[in-house]
C-alpha cells in the first residue's frame, strides 16, 4: 500500500478538532455509493464525529450548498456531470460554504490532478487507494485547521478593511468642517494682533501670540491626521 504523501497522524497533534461531543457537517460528493459507504466507514473507524449528506453529482452538491452551511466537503475528483475541480471552484464561489475545508479524492493515478487542486485552493487530498482511516483523520484534521485559520484572516482583515474606511472618512469630515473654522480663528486672531499692537499691551501680545500657535498646531495635527488616513487608505489597498 502506498503511503502517504502529506504526512502521518504524529505530524498533525491538532486532532481534537474533531471530537464525539461536536460533530462535524459533512458533505460528500461522489458519484458512487460504494465509495461514499466506504469514507463513512473510515470515518467511523478513525472516530470522526462527521454528520454527513450526500451528493452524487455537481448539481446535487449546488442544490446542497444552498441549502446548508458544511464544515468540511470531500470531492471525488471523477465525477459524471463534471469533475472535482470545477466542483472545488462552484464550493469557493458559493456565498454559505466558500470558507468550508475541501479535500479532494484522487486515484493513485491522478497525482497531479491532487497537487493541481491544492494550487486551486483545496485544503488537503487523498489517494483513494491508499486512503485509511490514519490518513483520513490526519487530512480532516488539517483542512479544518488550515479552514479556521483561513477564516480567521479573513475576518481580521475585513475588520482592517472597515477601521481604514471609518478613519478615512472621519479625516474627510474632520478636514471639512474643521479647518474652515481654524481658518477663520487664525484671521480672527492675527487681525486681533493687530489692534493690541499699538497699544503696547505686553500680556495681550502674548496671549495673543499663545493663542496664534495653539491654532497652528491644531491645524497641523489635522493635516497630519487627514495624510495619515491616507496613508492607511493606501496601504490598506496594496495589500490586496
Amino acid at each position: 500500500m502506498q503511503k502517504p504523501l502529506l504526512g502521518t497522524p504524529a505530524e498533525q497533534p491538532n486532532l481534537a478538532l474533531v471530537s464525539a461531543t461536536n460533530m462535524t457537517c459533512a458533505l460528500i460528493v461522489d458519484d458512487s455509493p460504494i465509495d461514499q459507504r466506504r469514507l463513512k466507514s473510515l470515518c467511523d473507524k478513525a472516530d470522526l464525529a462527521l454528520d454527513f449528506d450526500e451528493a452524487g453529482s455537481l448539481s446535487e452538491m449546488n442544490q446542497a450548498l444552498s441549502k446548508k452551511s458544511y464544515d468540511i466537503i470531500f470531492i471525488d475528483y471523477r465525477l459524471d456531470d463534471g469533475d472535482g475541480i470545477g466542483a472545488l471552484r462552484a464550493i469557493k464561489q458559493n456565498a454559505k460554504n466558500h470558507d468550508a475545508a475541501t479535500i479532494m479524492i484522487a486515484g493513485v493515478a491522478q497525482t497531479t490532478i491532487a497537487v493541481a487542486a491544492l494550487k486551486s485552493g483545496c485544503d488537503d487530498y487523498i489517494l483513494k487507494d491508499a486512503m485509511d482511516q490514519h490518513w483520513l483523520k490526519r487530512a480532516v484534521t488539517n483542512a479544518l485547521e488550515k479552514s479556521r485559520l483561513k477564516r480567521e484572516f479573513n475576518e481580521s482583515e475585513l475588520l482592517r478593511s472597515t477601521l481604514s474606511k471609518i478613519l478615512s472618512d472621519f479625516s474627510k469630515s474632520c478636514t471639512v468642517e474643521m479647518k474652515p473654522i481654524l481658518s477663520r480663528m487664525l484671521r480672527q486672531v492675527r487681525s486681533l494682533r493687530g489692534t493690541i499692537a499699538p497699544v503696547g499691551s505686553g500680556q495681550g501680545k502674548s496671549d495673543i501670540h499663545d493663542l496664534e500657535n495653539c491654532c497652528s498646531e491644531l491645524w497641523n495635527y489635522i493635516e497630519g491626521f487627514e495624510r495619515a488616513a491616507v496613508d492607511a487608505c493606501d496601504s490598506q489597498f496594496s495589500n490586496h
